[in-house]
């Protein structure tokens, strides 16, 4: 990726150094018309004695460059326990977490919540969420 390269060429290799990028640098060296910042603020898998939940949480502010005034923020939550049935017996649930929490151990299922809550951020739905805008070239449905 090139902004990739360039800021690992600068000496910027982590994104809290990059978010305090200020905008005319970003102009300069990139010249965007907006930049988007995206906050994860949270991610990872919270277990519980009777179930397991994966949960992602983003928060996105879109800017424009030149004047600095912020164009869209957004955010979008995913989580696992979303389509889960819901077993009424303590048993059932107690075996069903088990499950969960063995097979989260072998994987993480953050990974693919995030996607889920990506797509929800990214995609230009304003009646349904707050996700992001459609912009001056998309054809809009």
């Amino acid at each position: 990726m090139f902004t990739d390269e360039v800021f690992k060429q600068n000496g910027l290799t982590v994104a809290n150094d990059i978010q305090v990028v200020s905008l005319s640098k970003l102009q300069q060296t990139f010249n965007p018309d907006a930049v988007l910042y995206i906050n994860v603020q949270n991610y990872g898998t919270n277990y519980q004695v009777i179930q397991s939940d994966a949960r992602v949480t983003l928060e996105a502010k879109l800017l424009d460059v030149r004047t600095g005034k912020v164009i869209w923020t957004g955010s979008a939550t995913a989580s696992s326990l979303e389509n889960q049935q819901s077993n009424n017996s303590l048993l059932g649930m107690l075996i069903s977490a088990a499950i969960t929490q063995i097979s989260d151990t072998v994987m993480d299922r953050s990974v693919a919540i995030s996607s889920i809550a990506a797509a929800r951020l990214f995609t230009p739905n304003p009646v349904k969420s707050n996700g992001i805008l459609y912009g001056p070239y998309a054809k809009q449905k």
